[in-house]
């Protein structure tokens, strides 16, 4: 296992590390080799030592970059958060973490008032002198960054990855996705979760590999894609499935002004449907690979160009990660990539494991072959009448209608104690037979009671649709049509 960073900075001196088109900016490795260290050497005059949090405050930038490596060179501990979270948010954070100090990319925002910060110039560490950093091995269980979770369920939680189950995880990753000095990520999500952390850090380091940053994916990443594809190299998007729906609208009006191959897609977070994935695979000649996990347990199932793909799946267990199905159906993860607990909260921590396995949230099945298929969130299954079933049976239907693009179904309980079936859809075109379209196709019970046609799902900043939200908005349609 990997325990120091410079030989991978020396190794590959000059070869591009990142890449921001946006700003017209590129850094060699060589070149984070300085930055980092000379910004280290400014954490070490601030009093930074191992063990220590630190905030990194920013968006998609090489300002993040340079930041990560910088604390990670001190055996200090990251906690990274975006430049536009929530007030409340980020005073949970700091109340948890404890931060010695923040770095700031932007300005520095009024709800980091208790904190010290430090802004992060990449002009003045390109022209700083540095000293001779010491380096000291990185121990297996050495904390390396403090992700918090989106809690949408409660105050975040701060989930501790330390070095040797991130780095085992994602060099076995990297050896079976063949990931090399040519591969070129392309991250457009949001690098203070762990998608967009991993693949603009420590993946392309261990590999020799080079990341694009773009700004956070919108309408305008979408339609100028192809100007993020790099010739000579083999192009990775990393991409959750509302990523691939809008590329599909563009690149669908539109022939390609670029020429560049995408090698292939790297897509997660939430459910991607089959329809989708051979659309986008199809439209820009290229394959699709899924893969499942989450911030606690890393990756627990995938894909590679080596491992058949099947229908339904999404992806292969590798060999040291073991999923057993719990009686009630519930996924749980054990091996050598999951974590440990959350950060100084005993509590939540033994409410997230059972007799050693970590409750991933999700209800699901293996086949013989160790391929895992999810059957829906655990809170998420509908009641109706005593029978139990995933609302993603009624989406897939929903989704197999060709004026849909994405379709979100709940279980709203009902003065019957049952529960009623509300659909939101988002469509691309008038859809007026869809109701009739869904009763061919579906049993009388799994009939949607009301469908809601929407031509935006509400969504946060990883793709995944926001159900508290369409909650909130049922309940305001059916007040205003009380009135």
């Amino acid at each position: 296992m990997l325990h120091t960073l410079s030989p991978l900075f020396e190794r590959f001196a000059e070869r591009h590390f990142a890449v921001e088109p946006r700003r017209r900016r590129r850094l060699t490795y060589s070149e984070l080799a300085h930055a980092s260290a000379a910004l280290a050497e400014r954490l070490i005059a601030c009093g930074i030592r191992p063990g220590d949090r630190v905030l990194l405050v920013s968006g998609n930038s090489l300002e993040f970059v340079v930041s990560y490596f910088a604390v990670l060179r001190l055996h200090a501990v990251a906690v990274p958060l975006g430049p536009d979270e929530e007030a409340n948010r980020i005073h949970d954070v700091i109340v948890d973490a404890q931060p010695r100090l923040a770095l700031i990319a932007d300005d520095a925002r009024p709800y980091l008032v208790d904190v010290p910060t430090m802004p992060v110039d990449l002009d003045a560490l390109a022209s700083a002198a540095v000293a001779h950093l010491p380096e000291v091995p990185f121990a297996a269980d050495e904390p390396i960054a403090l992700l918090y979770t989106s809690g949408t369920t409660g105050r975040p939680k701060g989930a501790a990855l330390r070095w040797g189950h991130f780095i085992e995880n994602i060099m076995d990753y990297g050896h079976d996705l063949d990931v090399g000095p040519t591969t070129r990520f392309i991250v457009s999500m949001p690098m203070w979760h762990i998608d967009g952390w991993t693949y603009s850090t420590l993946q392309p380091l261990l590999f020799g590999a080079s990341v694009t940053i773009a700004p956070l994916f919108d309408a305008h990443v979408a339609a100028t894609f192809d100007q993020l594809l790099e010739p000579d190299h083999r192009n990775v998007l990393i991409a959750v499935p509302a990523m691939l729906s809008a590329l599909i609208a563009i690149r669908g009006r539109r022939p390609s002004g670029g020429g560049q191959a995408l090698n292939y897609v790297i897509c997660g977070s939430s459910r991607l449907a089959p329809e989708l994935q051979g659309q986008f695979e199809r439209l820009f000649d290229t394959i699709v690979l899924q893969n499942y996990g989450s911030t606690e347990a890393l990756l627990v199932a995938y894909y590679t160009r080596q491992i058949p793909y099947r229908e339904g799946s999404v992806g292969r267990i590798p060999a040291k990660c073991r999923v057993r199905i719990l009686p009630d159906g519930q996924i749980g993860v054990a091996g050598a990539y999951v974590f440990d607990g959350y950060f100084q909260d005993p509590a939540r921590t033994g409410l997230a494991f059972e007799d050693g396995w970590y409750l991933i949230g999700d209800i699901g099945t293996v086949d013989a072959d160790g391929y895992l298929y999810l059957h829906g969130r655990r809170n998420d299954m509908i009641n109706k009448a005593g029978i139990k079933f995933d609302p993603v049976e009624i989406d897939e239907i929903i989704e197999s209608h060709p004026a849909v693009v994405e379709s979100a179904t709940l279980g709203i309980d009902n003065e019957r104690q049952s529960q009623d079936i509300v659909s939101f859809v988002q469509v691309c075109q008038p859809a007026a037979d869809l109701e009739r379209f869904v009763k061919e196709r579906l049993p009388q019970v799994q009939w949607p009671t009301r469908i809601v046609v929407m031509d935006n799902l509400p969504r946060n900043l990883l793709g995944k649709v926001i159900k508290s939200q369409l909650r909130q908005m049922l309940t305001n349609i059916v007040a205003s049509e009380a009135v």
